[in-house]
């Protein structure tokens, strides 16, 4: 667990060289803290973000018990403070090379579950603390499964079937054959009059007659 979490951070000091002096003497936990502290001076939130998302996992699954998982946190934090003031203060490495190094990292390959199980590069399962194994119902959060297609509706025949009574609407062929609604029911105090045709005559001609 330790070798695979060595691996991408030094990949990540020997490329950008954010890991200040004394490395060695650092923890996991504070070298997980440093590569976020100054990923996140250079402004790169989302994919800081899913990096702690890992990281937290990670931490969790190293340490032996709660309060272990609780001083490794801390450490996290501080560490991720102090690299972060660096960064912001100092602008030790420019923020386009840091950042085109830190989105490359191995652990952004790494598969994440809704139990917290991790899935390594290499297809290593790391189950969380006390885990021995997928929980029931786990799915994968990260990288978020494709989205089902979504089919277009389909298209309304244009076909009329035989038994299916006509819409309720006229040929005028005055209008070109353009169709118009039906002619509203018979009123003597209208001004206008439906002829047994069943056209609609217009005002005008209604008053003339």
């Amino acid at each position: 667990m330790k070798l695979a979490c060595a691996v991408f951070l030094s990949f990540f000091c020997v490329c950008v060289q954010v890991c200040a002096q004394g490395t060695e003497t650092e923890t996991e936990a504070e070298k997980l803290g440093s590569v976020a502290g100054a990923a996140q001076a250079c402004k790169a939130y989302k994919d800081v973000f899913t990096y702690e998302e890992i990281a937290s996992r990670l931490i969790a699954s190293m340490a032996a018990s709660e309060d272990a998982e609780k001083i490794m946190m801390k450490e996290y934090v501080d560490a991720k403070a102090r690299s972060y003031i660096q960064q912001r203060t100092q602008n030790r490495i420019p923020c386009g090379q840091l950042i085109n190094t830190f989105v490359k990292m191995p652990i952004f390959k790494f598969e994440l579950y809704s139990d917290g199980t991790l899935k390594t590069p290499e297809g290593k399962f790391i189950y969380p603390r006390g885990q021995k194994g997928f929980q029931k119902g786990a799915y994968r959060t990260y990288p978020a499964p494709p989205r089902p297609q979504q089919l277009p509706p389909p298209m309304p025949s244009q076909n009329v079937p035989q038994n299916q009574a006509p819409m309720p609407y006229y040929q005028d062929p005055a209008m070109n054959g353009l169709p118009y609604p039906p002619p509203p029911p018979k009123n003597t105090n209208s001004a206008f009059k439906t002829p047994k045709s069943g056209f609609r005559t217009p005002p005008s001609a209604a008053l003339k007659k």
